[in-house]
């Protein structure tokens, strides 16, 4: 993880935007539109790094026993951090293809994380072995294209996945294609790191 610069004011406002959006989707099936305008309202005074453009993750975990509940987010920044914290968090409860939408008696058992990302970059490389050493555990967030296919990963996935084999094994499946996909055929990898907001 990469240093916070929200922490304060603007981090306490994050979270209670997501624990706002996901109120107003699940108990008043809100529009996303209307529930953004409704945030806007309520945090009137926002400040610039609130206001420029980032691409976030939103992930839910259901309190006591820690299993995921969604996640859902974007890689390139689209809109204003506010504004995308809303949409990936009515994202991530109603339409994670994983799960069923969250319903208004799951949402006070979950326990919200707001991932918010540095820009990607490209990872060069020449082998599989020279991909293993280029990774930063616990850092790199990572992202493998092929073509059409596409998937990526948090930095907290290390948490899960420590070794980094398995770490691209797991990811290329994600992606729809074998574990050793990766060993096999020369990928485009993206790496880049995240700020994690976390609810008390």
């Amino acid at each position: 993880m990469t240093n916070n610069p929200y922490a304060g004011a603007d981090e306490r406002m994050l979270l209670a935007s997501a624990r706002f959006a996901l109120h107003r989707t699940v108990q008043e099936d809100l529009p996303l539109k209307q529930i953004q305008t409704q945030l806007r309202q309520q945090f009137p005074h926002l400040s610039a790094q609130v206001e420029a453009p980032a691409a976030c993750f939103v992930t839910f975990f259901m309190r006591g026993d820690g299993l995921l509940r969604g996640c859902m987010g974007t890689l390139a920044p689209r809109q204003a951090l506010i504004d995308e914290v809303a949409e990936s968090t009515v994202n991530t409860a109603q339409h994670d293809p994983r799960f069923h939408p969250v319903t208004a008696s799951e949402a006070i058992h979950i326990q919200i994380e707001l991932s918010i990302l540095t820009e990607s970059t490209p990872l060069p490389y020449s082998d599989p072995d020279d991909l293993l050493n280029k990774l930063t555990p616990y850092q790199d967030g990572v992202t493998l294209c092929y073509g059409n296919y596409r998937a990526t990963f948090l930095p907290q996935v290390w948490e899960n996945l420590p070794d980094p084999v398995m770490f691209l094994n797991h990811l290329c499946q994600k992606m729809g294609v074998t574990p050793d996909f990766w060993e096999t055929t020369p990928l485009e990898v993206e790496t880049y790191q995240a700020i994690k907001l976390v609810e008390s």
